[in-house]
């Protein structure tokens, strides 16, 4: 229990001084509003006599700022909402705590956190809102600002985010060379499908000024199934396989649009692609190629 000379010796504390009782704070409210602190009253002699603190901004006081206590546990201590406790501290005059002070050691729950993922999901800033961000960063609003790391530095850095010390680390899949069967005959196969053309923009390698690589939805390069290939561009290809985030959504939206181009298509599309893949196949190498593997996905 709370001792009476430990709470007293609160008012000598720095922080304190300006510290308002609650008679205090009901004398310079309106007359037409007074009532409504009846209840903190209440709670006053409830706190003066089963804590024995000389007042309830004193027992408030120690409990928050001094025992670390949140709002919400000392709401549900004195029976009040979080909002009601919250404004009668601050008409007490009592010092809020930062929020790095109020989330020092929390860790958010797994369950939690993808809550919060999947809120964020797919959310974009304005363009105003980066804008204003970035001028909230430049010179001497930047930690770094005048600031430079050494070489050993920087060389530690990078060691320490190497393989799986790195949390995008995907166990090294994008070492992984491609088969034959993907270089030889599922690439072309698959850009003729798709009329060599982007599945997610929607613009041609002409259009791009680069080649079209061609994606493994699954993020398996040894199923070279058709219905697990698709072209996309540059952009999108680097967006979809080099940052080792948001697998789930790019698996499902390409997933769709493959369905979505075999309902399209017509018989004698299908006929022409499957002749093609036949055609194709007859590249394939008797011998062994590069190791038997290719790296290269694009063409």
């Amino acid at each position: 229990m709370v001792q009476l000379e430990d709470l007293w010796d609160l008012y000598t504390h720095p922080a304190c001084q300006n510290i308002r009782s609650l008679k205090e704070v009901i004398d310079e409210t309106p007359n037409n509003v007074k009532h409504f602190y009846d209840r903190w009253l209440e709670i006053e002699n409830k706190v003066q006599q089963e804590y024995k603190a000389p007042s309830l901004s004193a027992w408030i006081l120690y409990e928050y700022q001094f025992r670390g206590k949140s709002f919400s546990e000392l709401g549900k201590e004195l029976d009040v909402t979080t909002n009601a406790l919250c404004r009668l501290v601050k008409n007490m005059g009592i010092p809020l705590k930062s929020m790095s002070e109020v989330k020092k050691g929390y860790t958010a729950s797994k369950e939690a956190r993808r809550k919060l993922s999947k809120s964020l999901n797919g959310r974009r800033l304005s363009k105003e809102h980066r804008r204003k961000i970035s001028i909230s960063k430049r010179g001497g609003n930047n930690h770094m600002y005048g600031k430079s790391l050494s070489k050993e530095h920087r060389r530690k850095i990078s060691i320490s985010k190497r393989g799986g010390n790195n949390h995008m680390w995907n166990g090294g899949t994008s070492s992984k060379k491609y088969s034959p069967e993907f270089f030889f005959v599922m690439r072309d196969y698959i850009k003729e499908r798709d009329s060599h053309t982007c599945q997610a923009c929607g613009k041609g390698k002409d259009e791009n000024e680069m080649a079209l690589p061609v994606h493994h939805i699954d993020y398996h390069k040894d199923n070279n199934e058709e219905e697990n290939l698709i072209t996309l561009c540059t952009t999108y290809h680097n967006l979809t396989s080099k940052v080792n985030k948001d697998r789930e959504t790019w698996t499902e939206m390409y997933k769709e649009k493959i369905t979505q181009i075999y309902e399209a298509m017509g018989g004698k599309d299908y006929e022409h692609l499957q002749w093609m893949r036949a055609d194709l196949e007859k590249r394939l190498p008797t011998g062994r190629v590069g190791g038997n593997e290719v790296r290269d996905a694009a063409g």
